[in-house]
């Protein structure tokens, strides 16, 4: 069993994250439903998940005096 998490624009044929083209009608696959760029955007997601964190210790470490 194969997850098959999009559509193809064209033709409608149900497409597996890999692979860079439509099997039924062989269209370019469109470049958001690529696994790099999924990739990248929970890369960033990432990123921003650690800087919020850190943004909320350093608002929140008592004043010393």
């Amino acid at each position: 069993m194969h997850l098959r998490l999009f559509k193809c624009p064209n033709c409608g044929h149900h497409m597996r994250l890999g692979g860079t083209r439509c099997r039924r009608c062989y269209s370019e696959k469109p470049v958001v439903y690529s696994a790099s760029f999924i990739a990248f955007l929970g890369f960033v997601s990432g990123l921003l998940a650690v800087a919020y964190l850190m943004y909320w210790v350093l608002t929140h470490i008592p004043a010393t005096q």
